[in-house]
């Protein structure tokens, strides 16, 4: 467990730098600070994908239990079809805006719902079921791999989904730019120089 929380890590640091570069921060912390900053945040995604993943299980199971006891048994089926969608945006949005306050070298304060961390999440969405399109009809990754067919589908859905986290980040340095002179928030992400403790 130590090491596959080490190697995943690893992923945190890549991104932290490559948030760093967007952002065009120069990177002060020590080595020490930003492996404790990686493997913290790493075990964070990891508990919330693990919340995440046992909400998906255990709610319609849940959801159905309480809808037969109020009598919505149906209209369930619907709010769950959609409320899972809205859900996974909302918690993918939360882990990137902690993941764009930790990772990066800057102190600018915790913002959850941001323009980039908005249309990043929009993006992540349609790359999943694109992805998934794409792979129920024409992926053959276990008659290609065999048994690495899961981890090379796993992966390349993680790299697109570090893309779209990105392109998110990118759009908030952008619109920092932009609003720099109005919000002290934009001026903090906004400056180059600035040195966090």
């Amino acid at each position: 467990a130590l090491f596959a929380l080490w190697g995943a890590s690893r992923g945190a640091v890549a991104l932290g730098n490559a948030l760093n570069a967007i952002l065009q921060k120069t990177e002060t912390r020590s080595w020490v600070r930003r492996q404790l900053i990686s493997i913290g945040a790493t075990f964070a995604v990891a508990l919330l994908m693990v919340l995440a993943l046992g909400l998906l299980v255990v709610g319609p199971a849940a959801g159905h239990w309480i809808a037969d006891r109020f009598g919505g048994g149906e209209a369930f089926d619907v709010v769950w079809s959609i409320g899972r969608w809205v859900g996974a945006g909302l918690l993918v949005m939360f882990v990137w805006s902690l993941l764009y306050k930790l990772l990066p070298n800057t102190n600018a304060p915790l913002r959850v719902f941001t323009p980039g961390a908005f249309i990043g999440v929009l993006l992540w969405l349609g790359i999943g079921y694109l992805f998934g399109l794409y792979l129920s009809h024409w992926g053959s990754y276990e008659v290609t791999y065999g048994t690495f067919g899961t981890a090379i589908v796993f992966l390349t859905w993680m790299w697109l989904s570090n893309i779209a986290l990105l392109v998110g980040a990118e759009i908030n340095d952008v619109l920092a730019d932009l609003r720099k002179h109005r919000s002290p928030a934009a001026a903090q992400l906004a400056d180059r120089d600035e040195r966090p403790g």
